[in-house]
């Protein structure tokens, strides 16, 4: 005969249990609802950014590629199925660590513009949204795979370094670049009319001495950013001074200021860091959707839209359409095959004349001189197709967990902003010129080497984040 226990027992027992089944009932319900809210917040950005695309971008850039045909019924509903999908099934519904920051910057920096502005610059009848969308989701898929996986976990070696060290060796290896560039311009000449012939100037003083390129690109993609990350971290006016003073060589020397952008963003995500519950997918969200209201409002206030032509257009509405323009090219003509990789063109010779950034600069923009350079999905769209997204997306989100190691290990908070400054350059440069000519290396080798906590590693079991 089986054993069913004391009768008086049964009453407490099946209290326990109906409350763990509320507990659980409870937290899925809390989870759909946060959800729900996630994605109405990103349909209402959506919208946002229509609107913008039609008033304000289209109308003043239409001769260069920049076309609106408006959303179909069809066509809106496929867009309001990319977008559901990942935000209901697939994204993380907390930030955690640094690869789910990484992963939400990539969704709102490639995913969303991606699945979003080919819809409204094709014309109707045309199959490149739909393509396009279906790339990038395939990306998005292998790089959330990625990042469930179960890895082992890495021996990563330690260099510990006493602080004023390290802000010395930071303040000197972030300035040389900066020196090298004035040197080459000799003077500060900032005049924010004339960046385009600031541009064609720094294009020229780079080809005669190469170096430049790579130094003007290190510090705005690692330095500036870094330096301002810094400078929140350990509340360091020199560091702060470092990097304000990085971005305005680089504006000087070219005319660049995306840097400004990816200093802004690395000091808020090292400011968020402390403040856990600004660092959520929902207050990404609801910034986000207030900065396209912001830009709405602002040729009603000052008759001006310089956060559209500067910050919007550049980091939202310039990706999705150049990835439709990717997504459309490399399916009717020749693969590239790595062949512009370097170390890789063994592989094939490469099938064009000129680098695939300027051929599609010129294809679909009408000017042989602009370098239409894409992000991570379509650029492996370029090499390999879908094999290449997949392979590319796998790499990615290896290089992601390589920042949850080093936070885990030390927790070390300025690998958020390593994971968010990366995932925003991964936006606009392919993934492989990005390790080199970006100077992604140097966001995973320099904290590794130098970064040092002198206390215990690993993150509060309360917040998420050790504090530093």
């Amino acid at each position: 005969m089986a054993f069913a226990g004391p009768k008086e027992n049964t009453p407490y027992l099946a209290t326990v249990v109906a409350g763990v089944d509320i507990h659980r009932h409870q937290v899925l319900l809390g989870g759909l609802r946060r959800r729900l809210v996630l994605l109405c917040l990103l349909a209402m950005a959506a919208v946002g950014v229509q609107l913008v695309y039609a008033l304000h971008v289209s109308p003043r850039y239409d001769y260069m590629g920049f076309h609106y045909y408006g959303l179909g019924l069809v066509r809106g509903l496929a867009v309001v199925f990319w977008l559901a999908v990942p935000v209901l099934f697939l994204m993380p519904g907390g930030i955690s660590r640094p690869s789910h920051l990484g992963l939400w910057v990539l969704f709102l920096g490639a995913y969303f513009p991606g699945c979003l502005i080919p819809a409204l610059s094709w014309k109707a009848g045309s199959g490149v949204p739909t393509a396009t969308a279906m790339v990038l989701a395939v990306g998005l898929l292998s790089l959330v795979l990625t990042l469930r996986m179960k890895l082992p976990p890495l021996q990563i070696p330690q260099f510990r370094l006493p602080r004023w060290k390290f802000t010395a060796i930071a303040l000197i290896v972030g300035l040389l670049p900066a020196m090298l560039l004035f040197k080459a311009t000799g003077s500060f000449e900032l005049d924010f009319g004339g960046h385009y012939d600031r541009r064609m100037a720094a294009r020229e003083i780079t080809r005669m001495w190469p170096q430049l390129a790579y130094a003007s690109e290190w510090l705005g993609s690692f330095f500036v950013p870094f330096l301002a990350g810094l400078a929140v971290r350990q509340r360091s006016v020199s560091l702060a001074a470092a990097a304000g003073f990085g971005v305005v060589v680089l504006f000087a020397f070219d005319g660049t200021k995306s840097s400004v952008f990816l200093l802004v963003a690395a000091a808020a995500v090292a400011w968020s860091v402390h403040h856990p519950s600004w660092l959520q997918p929902q207050r990404l969200m609801q910034m986000f959707l207030a900065f396209v209201a912001v830009a709405l409002i602002e040729p009603l206030w000052f008759d001006k839209i310089y956060l559209i032509d500067y910050v919007l257009r550049r980091i939202v509405i310039i990706p999705g359409l150049v990835a439709g323009f990717y997504v459309d090219f490399f399916s009717q003509n020749p693969l590239l095959f790595m062949s512009d990789v370097s170390g890789f063109q063994f592989l094939a010779a490469h099938p064009y004349g000129i680098h695939h950034s300027f051929l599609i600069g010129e294809r679909y923009l009408g000017d042989p001189e602009l370098n239409a350079n894409c992000g991570l999905w379509p650029t492996a769209y370029a090499e390999l197709h879908l094999p290449g997204v997949i392979l590319f997306s796998v790499v990615a989100g290896l290089g992601l967990r390589f920042f949850d190691q080093l936070w885990l290990r030390r927790g070390d908070t300025m690998q958020f902003v390593a994971a968010a400054v990366t995932a925003l350059i991964w936006v606009e440069i392919p993934l492989h010129s990005s390790l080199t000519s970006a100077g992604v290396a140097f966001w995973f080798v320099l904290p590794m080497i130098v970064l040092k906590r002198t206390c215990s590693p690993g993150p509060e079991h309360s917040a998420g984040y050790r504090r530093v």
